[in-house]
């Protein structure tokens, strides 16, 4: 007996008095009792597979028109190019900035620190110091844009110059006063005690 190729149920090969249902790759294990005189029932027909259309190709962008490209320029109408030895002599010279000049903030004020140096070893060198200090902040702030706290301690290093000068002139006036005057004085007490006692 030949297989079928449709699913159905047919004679079975091993038992002609049954049929076995085949589900159209292979036997199944599903029997019946043949009935006498009883016709074979057709095959079941396979369901043919849905056909699937071809997808649709794409739609391209038809080129578009060559008459619709701009035209190109006219040649003649190009600038000639610059004469070079006319165009370095027409450019002004190049001024190097100066090293001192800031960005936005001009020249930097005075820090006054000669004034300081020669508070500190002239006169009084506690408030020398001082001075030394502050004039040494104003170019650091100055650079970093702080431009008032620069000027601030310009101004603070020329006020703690000054102290320490005015703090050296009472001092020399102290020390004058004491150690001239006094003595002077105390010797002209003594001279006329001395002449009025003989």
């Amino acid at each position: 007996m030949t297989t079928p190729t449709q699913a159905g149920w047919y004679d079975d090969p091993s038992n002609p008095s049954a049929q076995r249902y085949f589900d159209g790759n292979d036997w199944t294990p599903y029997r019946q009792r043949k009935a006498a005189g009883a016709p074979t029932p057709p095959p079941v027909p396979s369901q043919t597979a849905a056909y699937t259309p071809p997808p649709t190709p794409p739609s391209y962008a038809p080129p578009p028109d060559p008459a619709s490209y701009a035209p190109a320029p006219d040649p003649s109408s190009y600038a000639p190019p610059p004469d070079p030895y006319s165009y370095a002599s027409s450019q002004p010279p190049a001024v190097a900035p100066s090293p001192v000049a800031y960005a936005g903030g001009g020249q930097p004020p005075d820090s006054h620190l000669v004034m300081a140096v020669l508070s500190t070893f002239l006169c009084c060198f506690p408030f020398g110091i001082v001075a030394i200090i502050n004039a040494n902040k104003v170019s650091n702030l100055w650079a970093l844009g702080q431009y008032e706290a620069a000027q601030a301690a310009a101004d603070s290093a020329k006020k703690w110059a000054m102290y320490s000068a005015i703090a050296w002139a009472c001092l020399a006036t102290i020390a004058f006063v004491v150690g001239v005057v006094l003595p002077l004085v105390g010797l002209s007490l003594l001279g006329g005690v001395a002449a009025t006692n003989p």
